[in-house]
């Protein structure tokens, strides 16, 4: 429940099948978290370069209060926030 006092934020995550079919494009995007959506790739990824089509999705989340700081604190995972 929202207070006045509180912001209420949503994190997108992309997110790809991390196996023997996915290509470089989506391996790349895999992980990555912002809280603005157009910040990602919309899926499925136009870059895609697997024979099976692309399978990747954009996640969105407002239950990632308990990571923050982890996320935050990996530059490799994080794309932007805010």
């Amino acid at each position: 429940m929202l207070t006045n006092n509180m912001i209420e934020e949503i994190a997108y995550i992309y997110s790809a099948i991390l196996d023997d079919k996915i290509c470089p494009s989506c391996r790349k995007w895999d992980g990555k978290i912002s809280l603005n959506r157009g910040d990602l790739p919309f899926t499925p990824n136009k870059e895609c370069t697997s024979k099976n089509e692309c399978r990747c999705l954009v996640i969105s989340t407002k239950e990632f209060d308990d990571e923050m700081e982890r996320i935050k604190s990996d530059p490799d995972n994080l794309l932007i926030f805010g």
